[in-house]
């Protein structure tokens, strides 16, 4: 196994990967099961995707777009509007972020 991760192994592999959409069944899944990959994708700390170049420069890259599929299936309509609720705490959404169906 290597310890190489892909940002190390693919050069500029976040010139193709642009987004982070999730879907489940939402009567059956939780948010905070999606979170902690949102969270992860989100903070510009830890960026595996982050090119360096021959001067020691990070290599600018698309900030990535988020889509989380909520409100859409649920059994009441406060369910549906606190499942989106909980999609933008959560996830850590904010303006540009989608929330689809």
């Amino acid at each position: 196994m290597s310890n190489h991760n892909e940002g190390d192994r693919i050069p500029y592999l976040s010139h193709f990967i642009v987004g982070l959409d999730a879907a489940s069944l939402e009567n059956n899944t939780p948010v905070q099961v999606f979170a902690p990959v949102y969270g992860a994708a989100r903070n510009s700390d830890d960026d595996k995707m982050v090119k360096i170049d021959r001067d020691g420069n990070k290599v600018r890259h698309q900030s990535m777009f988020f889509t989380f599929h909520a409100g859409e299936d649920f059994r009441h309509l406060n369910s549906g509007l606190r499942r989106i609720d909980e999609v933008i705490d959560y996830c850590k959404f904010h303006s540009g972020d989608r929330i689809g169906h």
